[in-house]
């Protein structure tokens, strides 16, 4: 019965929270289509920490995982944009080394 209770509170913080984390998460992340998974992450760091539980902590914490989520993820993607494997960088020329 316990563990009943403690299903049914999960799902019910869940639905609170998961469409307004969502459109938090869609606004602030490039790949817009990655928001619902930016927020299961947080809901799942949220309750490895023992913390997704019904209280005035929840809400702030929620966002402010969100936005931090979102913001190393904008970062990540930028720097996969931005990055040149040496492989394959156009101004190395293939026969560089056999000219030597």
């Amino acid at each position: 019965m316990q563990h009943l209770q403690h299903t049914t509170c999960m799902i019910h913080l869940v639905a609170k929270y998961q469409q307004p984390l969502e459109r938090y998460a869609h606004r602030l992340i490039q790949l817009k289509h990655r928001a619902p998974d930016i927020v299961q992450w947080v809901m799942e760091e949220t309750y490895g920490e023992q913390q997704f539980f019904e209280g005035p902590h929840l809400r702030p914490l929620l966002i402010e995982k969100t936005k931090r989520m979102c913001s190393g993820f904008n970062k990540a993607i930028a720097i996969a944009k931005n990055y040149k494997h040496p492989l394959n960088d156009p101004s190395r020329s293939s026969n560089s080394s056999l000219n030597t």
